[in-house]
């Protein structure tokens, strides 16, 4: 009798040291995605939220229910504070793409802010696989290129400027040139 109970106090005494072992593990992995500035999100195949950075957690967009949400939360109400699956309001859903796939996706989003802002975004998808590679879900990066974009289009701008002068200066010239 006095085998099993030690037997006992032993199994307790591991499961205690795995739990928190598991427990610092997961800590830790919250620290290295908190590390990064950008959102990320990492949502199984049912569209929900697994993983969540701190970043996304603050991201600026209008929710329902005073912006609070569950870790099991759909993505679309975390990231765009949607009530309905992206492609059922018209947006791309990288999900979609990368079920479809199966492999990495990169999709383009406009996001109204809280603040009634809209800015342009980039949203990186890649699979997230398990040991059998199995996709089981996504790990989802959100970048903000509002300024970028800003800065493209001034740049066609100023290129297509260029380019007429340069045509301009061209038709100038040779009827110079003609005329000698």
């Amino acid at each position: 009798m006095e085998w099993k109970t030690q037997e006992r106090r032993v199994a307790k005494t591991d499961r205690r040291a795995i739990g928190r072992m598991l427990l610092g593990h997961l800590r830790f992995l919250q620290s290295v995605i908190n590390g990064v500035t950008d959102p990320v999100l990492v949502i199984g195949t049912d569209m929900r939220v697994k993983l969540i950075n701190q970043a996304a957690r603050d991201f600026p967009v209008s929710r329902k229910n005073g912006g609070r949400f569950s870790e099991n939360s759909h993505c679309y109400r975390v990231l765009f504070g949607l009530e309905q699956p992206c492609d059922k309001v018209g947006r791309a859903c990288p999900l979609m793409e990368v079920l479809e796939s199966g492999k990495a996706v990169s999709v383009s989003q406009d996001i109204t802010l809280k603040s009634g802002e809209l800015r342009h975004y980039e949203v990186f998808a890649s699979p997230l696989l398990g040991d059998d590679d199995t996709l089981l879900g996504i790990i989802e990066i959100v970048r903000d290129v509002t300024e970028l974009n800003c800065a493209a289009e001034v740049l066609k701008k100023s290129h297509d400027e260029l380019e007429r002068r340069v045509e301009a200066r061209t038709i100038e010239l040779k009827k110079v040139n003609d005329a000698l």
